[in-house]
């Protein structure tokens, strides 16, 4: 499976694709990385691998294409890769992405200047140290995150600056019982910028697993770090709201578009119970569009818009199990 994301300057929004015959970690990845986006409001959208080709185009209006542990990708998709990265779309791959052969190895180095050495298949007990608090605002407190499963040695190139130091596994208990761990030179991210500032953000591990397994919000805010250090956190929608509050921005015409809420503070897992309503939702569309009016559609409950910043804030006093906005210029 595949995922890509990013933001347009149209119209910025994010991008993922998936690839169903891929085996179950990939898919855990994919799904771990989908669900951190959502539960953060990022707006992206989907799409399969098998269209990588013949979407260059389209794909040139985004601003990061995120590849979550896809070890290989044809001719064809590494030159769109490829074009994508010389016209200014930022990359971040996980795991084991670009790793199956020398075309994709060669991408590897060339965009996000990582030669894989090693793969370490179990890494229980090891961590990842989040002190550099200007990428890793999401930890003011905590410097070390877990991690599991597979992780790859990588060299980085000099051109690169290297983020989240590798701590080695040691004693496996409680934090009272455990020591002799030590933290190396290798590192569990890197972002390598061309010459013209374009990102490539290699991952060698499985952050969307990880998060998809076990649900630690470290996981996520990793990512999500990451991706606000090379778009700058510049995006078409944020939001005041839980997470619980899943919210897609479409656009209608050039004067219209519509917000979707989904209260699914309800759903769990395959079930779903009533809803606990939601309350004092805000969220800011971002961009050169001024909408100057909301219509909430499904309870005709009053929904205030105002002004702010470089768009306008909705603010929708209660979500009860769905909201239907439409904005208007």
């Amino acid at each position: 499976m595949k995922a890509i994301t990013g933001s347009s300057d149209r119209w910025p929004t994010w991008r993922l694709s998936s690839r169903a015959d891929r085996h179950k970690a990939v898919s855990k990845e994919y799904l771990g990385l989908f669900k951190a986006l959502k539960e953060e409001h990022l707006q992206f959208d989907v799409i399969h691998q098998n269209d990588l080709a013949r979407q260059g185009e389209k794909l040139k209006r985004y601003r990061l294409v995120i590849i979550p542990s896809i070890a290989q990708f044809g001719a064809e998709e590494l030159a769109v890769l490829r074009e994508l990265h010389a016209a200014g779309i930022h990359l971040l791959a996980t795991g084991r992405s670009l790793t199956a052969d020398a075309a994709n190895l060669e991408l590897l180095q060339d965009v996000f200047g990582a030669q894989p050495l090693r793969v370490d298949t179990d890494v229980r007990s090891a961590y990842l140290s989040t002190a550099d608090k200007a990428v890793f605002r999401r930890f003011p407190e905590r410097d070390w995150v877990i991690l599991d499963e597979a992780f790859t040695h990588a060299e980085f190139s000099p051109a690169c600056s290297g983020m989240l130091p590798f701590i080695t596994p040691s004693t496996f208990g409680p934090p009272e019982r455990a020591s002799g761990h030590i933290v190396t030179e290798e590192f569990g991210a890197a972002v390598c910028r061309s010459t013209s500032g374009t990102a490539g953000v290699y991952m060698p591990w499985n952050p969307g697993e990880h998060y998809y397994k076990y649900g630690y919000a470290d996981h996520k805010h990793i990512v999500l770090d990451l991706i606000d250090q090379v778009t700058d956190a510049k995006y078409v929608l944020t939001a005041q709201a839980p997470p619980q509050a899943e919210i897609m921005l479409n656009r209608i015409d050039d004067h219209t578009c519509m917000l979707h809420v989904v209260n699914l503070s309800g759903f769990n897992g395959v079930t779903y119970f009533e809803p606990v309503p939601l309350r004092n939702i805000e969220i800011t569309v971002n961009g050169s569009e001024r909408y100057q009016q909301a219509e909430e559609l499904t309870g005709g409950q009053a929904v205030q818009i105002t002004p702010s910043g470089s768009g306008v804030t909705v603010r929708l006093p209660e979500l009860k199990e769905f909201a239907a906005i439409v904005l208007r210029q």
